[in-house]
């Protein structure tokens, strides 16, 4: 990946000692980062009133203004910024407060190293989108956009037995929507898990029934589910298609290991596109008729346009979440950008999914014209794909086409 800026942060604590004790043992890092510290949460206000941050870390419990009210403040006047709350009150009130108003909830103590970390793995994505309106429409985001039968259907699935969620998992993890916010939410420090979680179902266990419940009555109804969206993108293009790719990606798996990240890496695979399109549009018009004029890609198309294609995006968004390396980092190697190889194998893995759920759901067979062969070469998965085109088969077979939720996983 190239093109990464220089990281702009704000650190933010009530007691001098403490940010001086940071900033010291940030010195190595002067040269990559441009590092400001505040005392407090009006010294912090008045820094980003005179430019702006990247990333803001703050501490949670601070007088006169603490890190929720300074974290809502940001929100609001600097939205671009990725939110960081520290705090030692894991179980308090306070933590449900701030953990909206937040893209990370870090808990305290918090080591330098695993700060450095955590700030590292979310610039590494973040620092690549230069348009300030599509960085703006990101930070903005709280969750991403759903349907109301989608969120009535959690909400019903939770209320005859509020401890049993294996019905509400089932709902889940057919939403990008919600699969991404409970995905979120279980990787937090909140739930101090101690390992990345890359199970919808898992997450939703940890959750648990009640803050679920909570979560969902809090999400965002998209107006404009069951029509086209703007920009030519068809209506069930995050839904029913996420779905299958999902479900052809966990097949592909020869690895059970791995079959949880390759579900969640699959389905949210193309969240940085409905980002994309709500930030830009009707701009984002533009790259359709691009695509179709000039024979290219829909991602080529973004790249000229935007700067930036949808899987850069889309992995700048759920870094930001905090969402496990793995997802991430299969996301940002789709359409020949950031191919790593720890996340060789998996990325080859929803890749091919994303194709043959494409062209399997359009004809009989799977058309290999768009597989990108040196990918899967590369991830020493080529002798898969005779077996992969027939999971295909089988699976959009049973499938049908109403995609019911039991048949789906």
């Amino acid at each position: 990946m190239t093109g990464v800026r220089t990281c702009r942060i704000l650190f933010v604590d009530d007691e001098q000692s403490i940010l001086d004790g940071l900033a010291n043992s940030l010195r190595r890092h002067r040269r990559t980062w441009d590092m400001v510290f505040a005392n407090g949460g009006r010294d912090a206000i008045a820094q980003l009133q005179s430019g702006s941050f990247d990333l803001i870390v703050s501490d949670m419990r601070m007088p006169g203004m603490d890190g929720a009210e300074l974290m809502a403040w940001a929100k609001r006047h600097h939205p671009g910024a990725i939110r960081f709350v520290l705090s030692g009150q894991s179980a308090s009130d306070s933590a449900e407060r701030v953990m909206p108003l937040v893209h990370q909830y870090l808990s305290k103590p918090c080591d330098t190293a695993q700060l450095v970390g955590i700030l590292e793995r979310t610039w590494r994505f973040a620092g690549v989108i230069t348009d300030c309106r599509i960085r703006d429409a990101i930070g903005r985001l709280d969750a991403l956009p759903t349907d109301r039968p989608t969120l009535d259907g959690v909400v019903d699935a939770l209320t005859p037995l509020p401890g049993d969620t294996r019905v509400a998992s089932q709902r889940v993890a057919h939403s990008v929507a919600l699969s991404a916010m409970a995905l979120q939410l279980a990787n937090s420090d909140y739930f101090g898990s101690g390992s990345p979680i890359t199970s919808i179902a898992q997450a939703v266990q940890m959750i648990g029934a009640p803050r679920l419940s909570a979560r969902v009555a809090s999400m965002t109804v998209d107006d404009e589910q069951g029509t086209d969206a703007p920009g030519g993108l068809p209506a069930d293009y995050f839904g029913r298609r996420a779905v299958v790719r999902a479900t052809l990606a966990e097949r592909f798996c020869a690895d059970p290991a791995m079959r949880d990240a390759a579900y969640s890496a699959a389905l949210l695979l193309r969240v940085g596109r409905a980002v994309l399109v709500r930030a830009s549009h009707p701009r984002y018009v533009e790259a359709v008729r691009l695509k179709e004029r000039e024979r290219c890609r829909l991602f080529e198309a973004e790249r000229q346009l935007f700067g930036v294609d949808n899987a850069s995006v889309g992995a700048h968004l759920l870094g930001m979440w905090g969402l496990p390396a793995t997802i991430v980092g299969a996301v940002a190697a789709q359409d020949g950008c950031d191919e790593r190889p720890d996340h060789r194998e998996l990325a080859a893995i929803v890749h091919a999914a994303d194709v043959f759920s494409h062209t399997g759901a359009e004809a009989a067979g799977c058309d290999e014209s768009m597989l990108d062969r040196g990918r899967v070469e590369r991830a020493g998965l080529a002798d898969r794909i005779p077996e992969w085109q027939r999971i295909t088969a089988g699976a959009l077979a049973g499938l049908g086409t109403d995609l019911s939720l039991e048949e789906a996983r």
